[in-house]
């Protein structure tokens, strides 16, 4: 029995060590197997394409704010400069050339003459009928040319009223687009201010051109008139650049006439210096 209890004590050991490493090797293939499944290896397709998709949607979020806040307000800056500098320009040389031709016509008209019975200027005045018809010209051939601009035909309208109008190299043409600013300028970098790409800038006119005639006549030494007649023209345009416009007032003055009236010298002249010098007196017999 107790040889019998000895052997069945070993049986025992023995069967529960074979059930010991059955189970010890059935664990280790276990294990290999979760580590085979969780092995590294490239994404899905359908995981690259939402990963990129977010990654995407989140740089646009961030480009359009940064845009909004940061460059928007310095590029409307510089589109507002760059049309004020370009529309004013544009109608000096398109406008004032032709109108300037046209007035020399009729100059003299502009302003009228008062004389006495010597023929002596007494007076002078502004002829309103010959200004209405310069204000009338002015503001035709602004609204003209502006319309030439928003088009995209700024070379034809030149060729077709005769003038040489200047424009920059750098300026494109039948585009309708006035100017180009590199992005780099909104940085406010020299080294930088001309990289990047390029931001087109057009302008569109609001409303209708006002034009007005400012006069300026005034004595100018002795018995002299200087006259000053200009053509004041002002155009509400609208700024337009890609995410943003702006509206804007373009003024510029046209002068028309600038010249001096000269009267008959005086015999005598006094201009009135020192409150107590006494009025000399003259003996007309010599001066006849």
């Amino acid at each position: 029995m107790l040889w019998k209890r000895h052997s069945g004590e070993i049986v025992h050991t023995s069967l529960l060590l074979g059930i010991y490493m059955k189970k010890r090797r059935e664990g280790s293939c276990l294990f290999r197997t979760r580590r085979k499944f969780f092995r590294k290896g490239p994404l899905p397709f359908r995981y690259v394409f939402i990963i990129s998709f977010i990654l995407f949607v989140f740089m646009t979020v961030q480009g359009l704010w940064v845009v909004e806040k940061g460059i928007k307000p310095t590029l409307i800056e510089i589109a507002r400069t760059e049309t004020n500098r370009i529309a004013t320009l544009a109608i000096n040389q398109a406008i004032n050339q032709k109108i300037v031709e046209e007035v020399d016509n009729y100059q003299e008209t502009l302003i009228t003459e008062v004389k006495d019975d010597q023929g002596k200027v007494v007076l002078v005045q502004i002829n309103q009928r010959a200004v209405s018809q310069v204000l009338a010209q002015s503001t035709d051939k602004v609204q003209k040319f502006l319309k030439s601009v928003e088009d995209g035909k700024i070379d034809y309208w030149a060729e077709q009223n005769g003038v040489d109008l200047k424009v920059d190299e750098d300026t494109p043409v039948n585009t309708g687009i006035i100017h180009y600013i590199p992005i780099g300028q909104a940085f406010n970098n020299t080294l930088l201010a001309n990289f990047g790409p390029k931001v087109p800038v057009r302008f569109t006119a609001i409303g209708e051109v006002k034009s007005d005639i400012k006069h300026k006549i005034e004595p100018v030494g002795i018995n002299n008139i200087w006259v000053d007649i200009r053509v004041h023209i002002e155009v509400n345009v609208k700024i337009v650049i890609p995410f943003a416009s702006d509206s804007d007032v373009v003024t510029t003055d046209i002068p028309v006439i600038a010249t001096i009236i000269k009267g008959d010298v005086p015999n005598f002249y006094n201009n009135g210096s020192g409150e107590g010098a006494p009025n000399p007196s003259i003996d007309m017999k010599d001066m006849e």
